[in-house]
């Protein structure tokens, strides 16, 4: 045998295709709806209202391409901006007090588990159950200056936000409350038991043991009240029968582009300004991640 031959290294195998797994395949299999519901209902939509807004409807030659024009004329809309102001006000007041209720009502509920839990869970969280358009209703008719219970007009241009934000507390605080009890459910024993020991009331265990282990829940409620504060829509545009003067098309940034594409068809610029609805929400909730993220020591 020959020295060249005997140097020459061996030949690597040939490679060969990864094969997928069983599990693997039965995971996307699981996925799969969900990710075809993602991409049906809101990628499609998202893209097409993306590429609807990049246009400018016109009588004479139809719609015409026109780039970002939406989009800057929208930021510069007084009624958009109005009720994107609103909508944060709102949201500043409403969302921390709600929020607020929930924990208390968590926290309580948590404390007293072995006295008629079923009955105060289903309490709090039975508005939930009411369906917003009924909720709306209700409210109006107890906000009524000739049958509500006061006999005072409370939607008026000073007490609408208020009023506003009462329905919203009232039914979604139980939704919050439920998370949040689930979260406390899944707190050790053990850290009870060591506080309990170190001579911290209830009080305190539940400052300083309960309320940080559930951080991620309370994010995750912040994160869920920050969407649905922004898609507010449903008892503003019920009540708008009852006190025109105070909720008009614009009054909330989803009841504009509502407006302005079925009442006046101008569906490309309703388009940029959902678009930029949806902007504010992602970044509002990018925000909130990363400053949680950071706060949590992660990258």
């Amino acid at each position: 045998m020959s020295t060249d031959s005997a140097a020459r290294p061996p030949s690597p195998p040939a490679a060969r295709r990864p094969r997928i797994r069983p599990t693997t395949l039965t995971a996307w299999l699981f996925v799969a709806p969900f990710l075809l519901l993602v991409v049906v209902l809101i990628a499609v939509p998202t893209v097409s209202a993306f590429r609807m807004s990049l246009y400018t409807d016109t009588l004479a030659r139809g719609p015409e391409f026109t780039g970002l024009d939406n989009f800057w004329q929208v930021l510069r809309d007084e009624q958009f901006i109005g009720g994107v102001r609103r909508i944060l006000l709102l949201g500043v007041v409403q969302v921390p007090l709600m929020l607020g209720v929930a924990l208390l009502a968590a926290l309580l509920l948590d404390h007293f588990s072995g006295r008629y839990p079923t009955l105060f869970r289903l309490s709090v969280f039975l508005p939930y159950a009411v369906p917003g358009v009924v909720a709306a209703l209700m409210w109006g008719y107890l906000y009524s200056p000739t049958f509500g219970p006061l006999g005072t007009d409370l939607l008026t241009d000073r007490l609408a936000l208020p009023a506003i934000g009462n329905i919203i507390t009232w039914s979604n605080t139980g939704y919050n409350m439920i998370i949040m009890y689930a979260a406390l459910q899944a707190v050790p024993k053990e850290l009870h038991e060591a506080a309990r020991l170190d001579g911290a009331g209830p009080v305190r265990t539940a400052l300083w043991v309960k309320v940080p282990m559930i951080a991620p829940a309370l994010v995750l409620s912040v994160l869920l009240s920050i969407i649905g504060t922004m898609q507010l829509f449903t008892e503003p545009q019920v009540l708008r029968p009852q006190a025109p003067e105070v909720f008009d098309a614009a009054w909330t940034p989803n009841m504009y582009a509502q407006n302005l594409a079925f009442s006046y068809s101008q569906f490309s610029y309703s388009a940029a300004v959902a678009f930029l609805i949806s902007t504010i929400v992602f970044v509002a909730s990018y925000v909130l991640l990363a400053v949680n993220r950071r706060r949590s020591g992660l990258r």
